[in-house]
């Protein structure tokens, strides 16, 4: 099988509400794709490409750094990856930042 030398994580969704009561299942949704799906992205590429140099670049938003009501979950997920994409950053140096 051949190798991946980059990988683009740029999917994301948002939602606009207000959250009065937690919809659980709906949080869970949001997070999957916009904070676990990078991270799972970049410990398979990190398997992929043990012995070769490869780059993974996660988009973030400048959103995860506002506060704007109705957006809570999506800006919670984004100022999640932004994070954790500088510490994966930092730790493993695979990871580009493209905010």
């Amino acid at each position: 099988m051949g190798k991946i030398d980059i990988f683009f994580a740029n999917a994301g969704f948002a939602y606009y509400e207000k959250i009065a009561k937690p919809d659980y299942q709906h949080i869970e949704d949001i997070y999957k794709v916009n904070v676990f799906a990078p991270l799972y992205i970049c410990e398979k590429m990190y398997e992929l490409n043990k012995d070769r140099d490869y780059k993974v670049v996660i988009t973030s938003s400048a959103m995860g750094m506002l506060s704007l009501l109705g957006y809570a979950l999506y800006l919670s997920t984004k100022a999640a990856m932004k994070l954790l994409s500088e510490l994966l950053a930092r730790m493993e140096k695979f990871v580009d930042i493209v905010n």
